[in-house]
């Protein structure tokens, strides 16, 4: 059965808001930003391949697809600045403009922590069962969703990777186990 991938990827550390302050978008802090160096790093090193970059327009999301760019180089995909994805964005619209998108396509969308844990607790909630789900999302992040149905926009969570994991799966890497690094992800989120 062919199913949409999306990989979410929450953004890393943000400057605190102080309340005197206007600035409601604030930066990737220096934490932040090495943070998210090395979850980029470790993403590359698994070798998960995209076919498009969705990210908010946010500072800490823009930061985050320009590092991308830095890191991946020409192989880049095409990134793409979706206002559907700030945090007062429109989910329900984000789904319509995904299902654009062919089902066999890898997508990896970047955004705030807080709208990517909402989107995901949506996709992967069966309202017909009265289930909620509550997952939850660290900064630098990375989940991946099964989309199994484009007309209702509903899927399962096959894996969620903290930071940490990331780079430890990072260092077992060669090519032998790019593979298995799915398969040893997915038998674990299974249990």
């Amino acid at each position: 059965m062919n199913e949409l991938n999306i990989y979410l990827l929450s953004i890393g550390q943000v400057a605190k808001i102080v309340q005197n302050n206007l600035k409601k978008d604030p930066p990737l802090t220096e934490h932040g930003k090495k943070e998210t160096e090395l979850t980029l790093k470790s993403i590359k090193q698994i070798k998960l391949n995209f076919d498009v970059i969705i990210s908010s327009p946010g500072v800490g999301a823009c930061q985050t697809v320009k590092m991308i760019k830095h890191l991946y180089g020409p192989d880049v995909p095409r990134a793409l600045i979706w206002d559907e994805l700030l945090p007062e964005g429109d989910r329900k619209r984000l789904c319509d403009k995904l299902r654009t998108f062919s089902i066999e396509s890898s997508v990896l969308i970047i955004g705030n922590k807080s709208y990517l844990i909402q989107l995901t607790n949506e996709i992967i909630s069966n309202n017909s069962r009265n289930m909620k789900a509550d997952v939850y999302l660290k900064s630098n992040s990375l989940a991946k969703l099964k989309i199994r149905s484009l007309q209702e926009f509903k899927g399962e969570l096959r894996w969620l990777l903290s930071p940490r994991i990331l780079k430890l799966l990072s260092k077992s890497v060669n090519n032998d186990q790019i593979q298995q690094n799915e398969i040893l992800i997915q038998q674990r989120c299974k249990r």
